[in-house]
């Protein structure tokens, strides 16, 4: 969350506004650490917050491999692993190329409350179909949404 130095020296003139910024994967340990209600980050992931069983799983995972990282910088891994997953069992136990080409152009994964909606991608599109966005802050004692899921229609 770069934006968040930007933020801070706002607040160092006095400045008392409201900021947005995105919620790169910074963002859950700066509104831990800033606990202003005032402060807003736009996340296309659920924050770990959220205490979803997925996350619980990945935090579980993390344990089991050592990791020294925070959970929420292993989310988009996670999700690439769960888009390769997706092709590979689209493709079948007998995988070719061409199998694993075809699952992709036609790849629906559940994001278990990663993100707001399932990732979708089809022969002309394999970025997303939706793109779906949430609203966090510090509501005073916790982080927690402040605007639910809203989805995008990509084109």
């Amino acid at each position: 969350m770069t934006q968040i130095r930007t933020y801070e020296a706002l607040r160092q003139t006095g400045w008392l506004g409201s900021y947005v910024t995105w919620a790169h994967t910074e963002a859950e340990a700066e509104l831990e650490r800033i606990k202003d209600p005032k402060l807003y980050v736009v996340s296309a992931n659920a924050l770990f917050a959220d205490a979803l069983p997925i996350q619980k799983e990945i935090v579980a995972a993390m344990n089991e491999a050592g990791s020294k990282y925070r959970p929420e910088q292993m989310t988009e891994g996670w999700i690439a692993g769960m888009i390769v997953e997706g092709a590979l069992k689209g493709a079948g136990a007998d995988a070719t190329p061409a199998k694993v080409r075809t699952a992709l152009q036609n790849l629906k994964v559940d994001m278990q409350g990663l993100r707001g909606g399932p990732l979708e991608w089809t022969s002309e599109n394999h970025f997303r179909l939706m793109q779906y966005y949430r609203v966090y802050h510090w509501d005073g004692a916790k982080i927690a949404p402040v605007k639910d899921w809203f989805a995008y229609e990509v084109k």
